[in-house]
């Protein structure tokens, strides 16, 4: 596999966006709580796979978390509330107030949009150098119990991608456990259902 190259995905994935100008450079992988995306003054409750943009700024309540993933470097953002976060110019995350923790992805998921009625479209897999299998060390954390969203995320749109349902069925259901009420786990019971 080639260090961060883009391998174009089949599927569509109908994402929420959150402005049809703004420059995505990640999406929200999960949320909890009181956790709204600030683009432009407005503030937007968030779910998983919202994009996140230059510019915006998160408002996290007390007890509640947002987790990020930067398309560039498939770094995890985990922001913890109460705070207030900013995506700088580097496509770090800035804390006005509140704790923010970081950790490198060896592969990241860049979709276009999923749809369950489509199986032609774009999207593409973000891969870091330095992992020979990179696809291996989230399965490994997925078999210690220890997958984020954001891994059952890839997980999932990888195994679709290369045609096995199957595969990605319990990743999938994982990832409805942990979130339950997300859009995004809506579309995709789509897919999991014909």
């Amino acid at each position: 596999m080639k260090s961060i190259k883009a391998a174009v995905f089949f599927m569509a994935l109908a994402m929420p966006v959150l402005g049809a100008n703004a420059q995505e450079i990640g999406m929200v992988m999960g949320a909890s709580g009181d956790a709204k995306i600030v683009r432009n003054g407005k503030a937007t409750p968030a779910d998983l796979g919202n994009a996140i943009a230059f510019g915006d700024s998160f408002s996290i309540g007390a007890k509640s978390k947002l987790t990020l993933v930067t398309f560039i470097d498939c770094n995890e953002w985990t922001l913890d509330g109460p705070g207030e976060f900013k995506v700088n110019a580097s496509q770090a995350i800035e804390s006005a107030k509140g704790k923010a923790s970081s950790k490198k992805m060896p592969v990241c998921y860049e979709p276009d949009s999923i749809s369950a009625e489509s199986t032609a479209s774009m999207g593409a897999f973000v891969l870091r150098g330095g992992a020979k299998d990179p696809v291996a060390e989230l399965r490994a954390e997925f078999d210690q119990g220890k997958a984020s969203t954001s891994t059952l995320m890839t997980l999932v749109m990888h195994d679709l991608q290369n045609g096995r349902k199957e595969n990605a069925r319990p990743y999938f259901q994982a990832l409805q456990k942990q979130a339950p009420d997300s859009e995004f786990v809506r579309r995709v019971a789509g897919i999991f259902a014909k």
